[in-house]
């Protein structure tokens, strides 16, 4: 942890995840289908879903990227689940 509080880690991870809230809002405005999503960020999406402490965090201001992921895992798209 740095001298203001902040750990390096926790800011990397935060903006990785705002990276997929905006590709998020992206397909909520559909200027991205689930199509698109899917074939560019799966591999990186699926990883985000196999952990709980980032589903968790995911729930603290990552709510476009909450509902992508859940319909992303309603059809079908991703099939891990958290560990």
């Amino acid at each position: 942890m740095e001298e203001d509080g902040a750990d390096p880690q926790v800011e990397q991870l935060v903006d990785y995840l705002n990276f997929f809230e905006f590709t998020a809002h992206l397909w909520r405005s559909k200027q991205l289908d689930l199509d698109e999503i899917d074939g560019l960020f799966n591999y990186y999406l699926e990883n985000l879903t196999k952990h709980h402490f980032v589903s968790e965090f995911l729930t603290k201001g990552f709510e476009a990227l909450s509902d992508l992921l859940a319909t992303m895992k309603e059809k079908g798209r991703i099939k891990r689940e958290a560990t």
